[in-house]
């Protein structure tokens, strides 16, 4: 499929038309007014030179008002803030991951501050829009640990115990699928392990 028919069929599925599409439709509460409709247009990996590690990112879409705009930042799959917005995990070219709130009424991208324990070139966070929570981890030399905290102040939520490094790839953490837990994998002795985080309130 060339460029033009693929982002014609992506343009039909974001509206919701009934045309079959490759893209893909994130989005499963298109009839909210206050959901943002976005699809993926493009995966990305991203090699930092020099780094045997590389990481999945997305040109994403949004359609509005007829429109079908590409962002101009490579993301992880962003998550729904509930106000017509969405919040992005932005993805440098040296895999950085930093926060960005895009506004679907203006079309205007702004960074977002993170939190004072945050650091961009090590954690890789997960979003979990029903609650507005954000998991991330935080390294010293030889520990890490999970924490949450809710947005958009970063009041402290949850905070996991210090597990060991045995490696210098960060801890991946991912929501499961009702929010009150955040899953992370680690490893003790090369044995890659998991454990999991229960996330207090609703």
């Amino acid at each position: 499929m060339n460029q033009i028919a693929r982002l014609t069929a992506c343009i039909a599925a974001l509206l919701a038309l009934p045309r079959r599409s490759d893209c893909q439709r994130a989005n499963s509460q298109a009839s909210r007014p206050d959901t943002v409709n976005w699809a993926i247009v493009k995966a990305v990996l991203v090699s930092p030179e020099g780094c045997c590690n590389s990481m999945r990112a997305f040109r994403i879409a949004i359609a509005s008002r007829g429109r079908f705009d590409t962002l101009p930042v490579l993301s992880l799959q962003p998550d729904q803030l509930g106000d017509g917005s969405l919040f992005l995990r932005v993805v440098s070219k040296d895999q950085a991951i930093t926060l960005a709130r895009y506004h679907a009424g203006t079309g205007v991208l702004d960074s977002v501050p993170p939190p004072t324990d945050y650091e961009p070139t090590l954690a890789h966070p997960a979003f979990y829009g029903p609650r507005r929570l954000l998991a991330y981890d935080v390294d010293t030399l030889e520990e890490s640990r999970v924490v949450v905290r809710r947005w958009p102040h970063w009041q402290l939520v949850a905070s996991g115990p210090v597990v060991q490094h045995c490696n210098e790839v960060p801890l991946n953490v991912e929501w499961t699928s009702t929010g009150r837990y955040v899953r992370f994998e680690f490893c003790r002795d090369d044995t890659p392990e998991r454990d999991s985080l229960k996330v207090p309130g609703r």
